[in-house]
């Protein structure tokens, strides 16, 4: 998943380390969960993490400023297995 994480130091000498899971709009496996399941219907609000193939991750990682964010997209729907729990 892409994600971006961070430690800072407060005055008081105090660390705070924080981390944040970046999202994209669902693909259709996501969005058919979202959309006609009414237990959980808004749940994910049309929204799923950016998953990363292994190329993107790369690029993600030690790419050019402009390339992470051309990784950023729903996942392939193919590749997307769904759990109901």
């Amino acid at each position: 998943m892409a994600g971006l994480w961070d430690v800072s130091i407060k005055e008081d000498g105090t660390r705070v380390e924080t981390c944040l899971v970046i999202t994209v709009k669902a693909n259709k496996v996501m969005d058919v969960i979202d959309g006609t399941d009414t237990k959980t219907a808004g749940t994910h609000d049309g929204r799923m993490p950016a998953i990363l193939t292994r190329a993107a991750q790369e690029a993600w990682r030690y790419g050019s400023p402009a390339e992470p964010a051309a990784c950023l997209k729903p996942y392939h729907d193919g590749l997307t297995i769904a759990h109901r729990g």
